[in-house]
This record gives C-alpha cells, structure tokens and sequence, in this order.
C-alpha cells in the first residue's frame, strides 16, 4: 500500500512540473496574443493534479486510521 501511495506521490510531482512548465508557455503565448490564458493540456493536467492529490489525501488517512 506505501508503494503505491509514494507512486502516486512521484506522479503528483511530475504533474505539477509539467504544469508548471505548460502554465509559462500559456502565460508567453497569451502576452503575445492576448488571448485565452489556459490552453486544453493546461487544464487536463490541472484535472489530473487534483484527483491525484485528493486520491493521496484519502489514502494517507486510510493509513493513519488502520
């Protein structure tokens, strides 16, 4: 149960640091433009951040309650 529980923290890691990274090219690109902030990549990889982070939240307290 920990490994999978410090796997999914490695992938909530890397999630944020392509988030991140997609959010300043979002922030060039709209400077440039002027135009819509958030591109679909941006968003999805936001959607799966939180899940990720909700899932490792209600996993912790499962194992603090066992």
């Amino acid at each position: 149960m920990k490994k999978i529980f410090s796997f999914l923290l490695v992938l909530a890691l890397l999630g944020l640091l392509l988030f991140n990274y997609f959010l300043q090219r979002d922030l060039q690109q709209a400077d440039l433009v002027g135009q819509n902030l958030f591109t679909y990549p941006t968003v999805i990889l936001g959607l799966f951040i939180a899940i990720g982070v909700l899932v490792g939240i209600y996993v912790s307290i499962r194992n603090l309650q066992e």
